[in-house]
């Protein structure tokens, strides 16, 4: 064995002259040379690479501080690139996945919030992402634009909600935060809503009509159940049997109340005064001129005035939950029907109208 050594200074090799390189050589061949860039060239393999075939010269090694990559990465399977294996990675899986892992995606931010972020030039921002709430999960994408550098103002997001059924239904629903703040939306700011059982859509605030912006005349209010009629008069209370048809049934659409009902009075004595119905579903509104509520009656057997045209109009009072009718007379002012009027046994009393509320 041949050394070349030396222990008190540096060590040089050193070919003289205009284009000549250093060259190793063993046993008689070549492997390896240095030119007079600093280029070198080598033959054979580095850990199973044939470097030769590869190209690889000093001058076309990517620096570490940084440079340009002219060829491919190829990455194997299962393998990542990244702060490490456990940490912010783009991981590979060679069943074609590619994943963004223990990070989130910025797109034209430094600084992303949620799982992706996206900002355009006008500052207009793109959440995508979830939370946990009490039901499960939501998840979805919220919208905003940056104001006074604030990256959270994010007033409007569509997302989808967890119900938590065991059959991974989910209610969707349309966030607007109406608050004058620099916050975000949230799932309590829900303003339409699709259930993700019954499918049936819920408007928070109310729905309006083409142009129209006038909170008085947004439909804010629908819905139709039953109610449980009563019948009375003004100055004393009658003894009654009923029969087994008392029933009332509504639609509410805004601040108007269409009903409808069937009473069966098998037989009463005792009471006077004007004949009232009671046990509207909703109280009459408090402004006069809309108390006044259209109705029809009839009624098996009633005694019948001779002057009387119709009986169609009936009158109530503000705050209560009940009505009278009046009788239109011929050629004369109307009147209350009264217990007089009234038939004392088994009398079918059907009435259908509408009216006004303030609920």
């Amino acid at each position: 064995m041949s050394t070349i050594k030396s222990s008190a200074e540096n060590l040089t090799l050193n070919a003289d002259g205009a284009n000549n390189d250093i060259k190793f050589q063993s046993n008689g061949s070549e492997v390896a040379s240095i030119d007079q860039a600093g280029n070198i060239a080598l033959s054979g393999t580095v850990d199973g690479v044939d470097v030769a075939a590869a190209g690889t010269l000093a001058s076309a090694a990517l620096p570490k501080a940084g440079g340009t990559m002219t060829g491919n990465i190829v990455m194997g399977d299962d393998t990542s690139i990244g702060i490490s294996d456990s940490a912010e990675r783009i991981e590979f899986d060679g069943a074609g996945d590619i994943s963004i892992l223990g990070a989130k995606l910025g797109v034209g931010t430094a600084t992303p919030q949620t799982e992706m972020h996206v900002v355009t030039a006008n500052t207009s921002l793109v959440h995508i992402g979830g939370t946990a709430n009490a039901n499960g999960n939501y998840q979805g994408i919220s919208l905003g634009y940056s104001e006074a550098g604030n990256l959270n103002h994010r007033k409007v997001a569509v997302v989808s909600a967890g119900i938590q059924d065991g059959q991974a239904r989910q209610d969707f629903h349309v966030l607007v935060d109406t608050d004058s703040n620099t916050g975000s939306v949230v799932l309590a700011d829900s303003k339409f809503k699709i259930d993700g059982i019954s499918g049936r859509c819920q408007a928070k605030n109310g729905l309006m009509f083409g142009t129209d912006t006038a909170a008085a005349n947004a439909l804010d209010d629908y819905e139709e159940g039953t109610w449980t009629p009563s019948i009375t008069f003004s100055s004393s209370a009658p003894n009654l049997t009923m029969g087994n048809i008392n029933a009332g049934y509504y639609t509410k659409i805004g601040d108007t109340v269409h009903f409808h009902m069937t009473l069966h009075v098998n037989a009463y004595n005792s009471g006077s005064g004007n004949l009232i119905i009671g046990g509207l579903p909703f109280a009459h509104t408090g402004t006069y001129i809309k108390r006044f509520i259209t109705a029809s009656l009839s009624a098996d057997h009633l005694n019948w005035e001779s002057d009387w045209v119709a009986v169609n109009l009936t009158n109530a009072t503000g705050g209560t939950t009940g009505f009278t009718y009046t009788a239109q007379r011929d050629n004369a002012a109307s009147e209350y029907i009264a217990q007089a009027n009234y038939p004392t046994g088994n009398t079918y009393h059907f009435s259908t109208g509408h009216y006004y509320t303030d609920s």
